[in-house]
């Protein structure tokens, strides 16, 4: 029996619940499974999850990695069964029982040698495409899975541009924009000036644009009482499109223009170009919004 994968996630890396922990243990009679214990709170479990989302990869069904949030409420039993006393923690099954395992980050090298014991990488029918799975990582929310499999594609193809945009794309995601600049302006012309460049960029601006902005929910308080507040509308703006609520933000952003055009030097209309920019020319807002745009203006 095979234990349910959750949609848009690998087909070797499950998350675990008190439904599908007892179907895991029994795979382990066909497959090694390696429970992973975390928490969001632990330094040392993100160190080590993206390490294990690659061996998953790179194993390619060899084993199946079973990630366990502790801070999961309806996990207490399985963690207080397993006798978790640090993070992370590493159990290996196989045959239903746990024959190996560790406890804290480990290298790579070490985990290598402890799965090589007992599994070994399954030969793929054909090669995986590095950017296609760094792709499929960041729709699936894996953004340090992905990191660390363009990390290791590019020591192997230093100059595929491809990826280092789209590495680009995963440091403005994660918030490290010092790097995702970098990245940008060390690419040719070719790529700098891209639509997944220009989208970077914008999404690096609005990060920027909210680091003195309250949070949302003050934000709607603030508006409610007064709807001329022209900075706390920009704010809610850029605070939206940070939550992936595009069309709120845009409609946020004309109203802003209609009522006060003049705010921050036309703010409202180069932010609302800059949202363009980071959605692409191909996006259907992109297209109704722009002639929104044009309407307010003219």
């Amino acid at each position: 029996m095979t234990a349910a994968i959750e949609p848009g996630t690998s087909p070797f890396i499950v998350n675990v619940t008190l439904d599908n922990v007892r179907e895991l243990i029994e795979q382990s009679f066909h497959t090694p499974v390696l429970f992973d214990f975390w928490a969001d709170w632990c330094a040392p479990c993100k160190a080590l999850l993206p390490i294990l989302s690659k061996l998953a990869e790179e194993y390619n069904g060899g084993f199946i990695l079973a990630k366990v949030d502790t801070e999961d409420q309806g996990l207490s039993p399985l963690v207080m069964q397993f006798g978790i006393r640090s993070l992370p923690t590493v159990y290996l099954f196989q045959n239903g029982q746990p024959v190996d395992g560790f406890s804290g980050a480990q290298p790579e090298s070490q985990i290598r040698a402890l799965l090589q014991k007992y599994t070994k990488p399954v030969e793929a029918e054909t090669s995986i495409d590095p950017k296609e799975l760094a792709e499929q990582a960041i729709a699936a929310g894996e953004l340090t899975t992905a990191q660390a499999i363009l990390n290791d594609a590019l020591s192997e193809q230093p100059e595929n541009y491809d990826l280092f945009l789209l590495q680009a794309s995963v440091c403005a995601q994660l918030g490290d924009a010092d790097n995702a600049k970098a990245i940008i302006n060390g690419l040719p012309d070719s790529h700098k000036n891209s639509t997944l460049a220009k989208e970077v960029l914008a999404r690096l601006t609005f990060a920027d644009l909210i680091k003195e902005a309250p949070e949302m929910p003050a934000l709607h308080a603030r508006l409610e009482a007064d709807a001329n507040a022209s900075q706390e509308r920009f704010w809610l703006a850029a605070r939206l499109v940070m939550a992936g609520q595009n069309e709120e933000a845009m409609q946020q952003l004309l109203q802003l223009m209609r009522q006060d055009r003049a705010f921050g030097d036309d703010a409202s209309r180069k932010t609302l170009i800059s949202l363009f920019d980071m959605l692409g020319a191909a996006h259907p807002l992109v297209n109704t919004y722009r002639r929104k745009l044009y309407q307010a203006l003219y």
